[in-house]
């Protein structure tokens, strides 16, 4: 499970960010999550960021949300952990002033395979 653990702002979005982490012992999809400000939370025009990289983030690995511009990829730490780095590519500052920055994790589905006798249940294409 990802949790915010560091935030970061700045007038320069090359040093602006935000830090989360899988605090889980299982890997996180990181794409779907979206971090987000107080305004937005209360449904008016704040700060938000979805998180669309389709990549798996390892138990206690961190992610780098960088406002600025970059190349989305996986780093080392100075400790030698595990970071995957995401670049929002935008030219001004996100969380300056936006005051609690949170996140919320997609909710998901679970497919459901049923066996093949549950297709006699189902009614017949008309036709």
């Amino acid at each position: 499970m990802l949790r915010i653990v560091a935030v970061e702002p700045c007038t320069d979005p090359n040093r602006e960010f935000v830090v989360l982490q899988n605090r889980g012992f299982m890997m996180v999809d990181l794409r779907g999550h979206v971090l987000h400000d107080d305004k937005a939370a209360e449904g008016a025009r704040g700060a938000v960021c979805m998180l669309s990289d389709d990549v798996r983030i390892p138990s206690s690995a961190y992610v780098l949300v960088t406002t600025g511009k970059g190349t989305n990829g996986w780093a080392r730490c100075s400790d030698g952990s595990p970071v995957y780095q995401v670049f929002l590519g935008l030219a001004g500052s996100l969380w300056l002033g936006a005051g609690t920055v949170h996140l919320a994790a997609p909710s998901h589905k679970k497919n459901v395979c049923l066996p093949e006798s549950a297709s006699a249940l189902s009614p017949a294409p008309e036709g």
